[in-house]
């Protein structure tokens, strides 16, 4: 199979020596897509405990011929107030799936990359609106949510705003799942040897994460938080180069990826049915470099056809 190169990369922010997104792993990972179409209002998810952190992904688009909404909530149950921090991203209401997603994630992984968090205080037995978003006729709508909080619960709905209080909607009764998976972290660390010429790291490839309760996969691994550490070292006399790849092999994609201090977004790949891969960065090694940390963070983008592979070429210079 043919594979195109692009050797283009957008280097959209650099981000010096902020909090880094490996300073926050949530305890649980919601994703709500199940089904991806809403046709029927209703509840989404109601009162999910907060331990101490969770991160939500919503991803959907309006069914129906009515505007509706996203309505993400969290709720203090308690006779005492309780603190809570709130990092969110949202895109849409879109017609491109594949936009709205990347659009979303490029704007979380740059406000966890800076720890722009927003701290609030929700009073006892008080409700914190984190988000109402508009969801439009035929259009996608696209949420990441990362919250820290202690005794409080999340909840998730879509609402037609005319009744918002009507769940038996037309005659019909919502019929929403999410998968939750604890602990959404996968993480390695490589070292790259002098014979490799070619490391691939998967992402969203198989075996999916598990949601034990529900009994069902996490197909794609989407919000899951990817981690590769790479020890970048050269014992030999002559210069080496090493140069990543992104490479789409499920279908169109694009990809949000820090490597170090920086996110690069990818172009649009994969449109063209065959596997296709573009650069996004390289360094070169000097003779008998010691180990150099390649630290590489990522997540499986909503809207976008994962698996991909993280491709790392080591070759000499010249």
């Amino acid at each position: 199979m043919r594979i195109r190169v692009l050797l283009a990369a957008v280097v959209v922010a650099y981000l010096g020596t902020a909090a880094t997104a490996a300073d926050f792993v949530p305890d649980v990972l919601v994703v709500s897509n199940y089904p991806e179409k809403v046709v029927v209002p209703g509840p989404v998810l109601t009162d999910l405990p907060i331990s101490s952190s969770a991160q939500l992904l919503y991803y959907h688009t309006n069914g129906t011929q009515y505007p509706l909404r996203i309505e993400v909530t969290v709720t203090n149950p308690s006779a005492e107030s309780k603190h809570l921090d709130v990092l969110k991203s949202e895109a849409g209401p879109s017609a491109d799936g594949i936009f709205a997603g990347h659009r979303a994630m490029v704007d979380f992984m740059s406000l966890l990359q800076k720890n722009q968090w927003r701290s609030v205080r929700i009073p006892p037995r008080g409700t914190y609106i984190v988000t109402y978003q508009a969801l439009v006729t035929d259009k996608v709508s696209v949420g990441m949510i990362s919250l820290k909080g202690t005794g409080l619960q999340l909840s998730m709905r879509v609402a037609d705003p005319a009744w918002p209080l009507n769940f038996a909607w037309n005659g019909q009764y919502p019929t929403f799942e999410t998968i939750q998976i604890a602990n959404p972290v996968i993480q390695q660390s490589l070292t790259v040897s002098p014979e490799q010429t070619l490391i691939e790291m998967p992402v969203g490839h198989q075996p999916y994460l598990w949601d034990t309760l529900r009994a069902k996969e996490l197909k794609g691994n989407y919000g899951v938080f990817y981690r590769y550490q790479i020890g970048l070292a050269n014992p030999d006399p002559v210069y080496k180069k090493l140069t990543l790849y992104v490479s789409a092999i499920g279908g169109p994609t694009r990809a949000t990826v820090k490597i170090n201090d920086r996110l690069v977004e990818s172009s649009l790949l994969g449109c063209s049915g065959e596997s296709e891969a573009q650069q996004i960065y390289e360094t070169v090694l000097a003779p008998y470099q010691k180990a150099t940390p390649l630290n590489i963070e990522l997540i499986p983008t909503a809207g976008s056809h994962y698996p991909i592979n993280l491709v790392l070429r080591n070759s000499p210079f010249s």
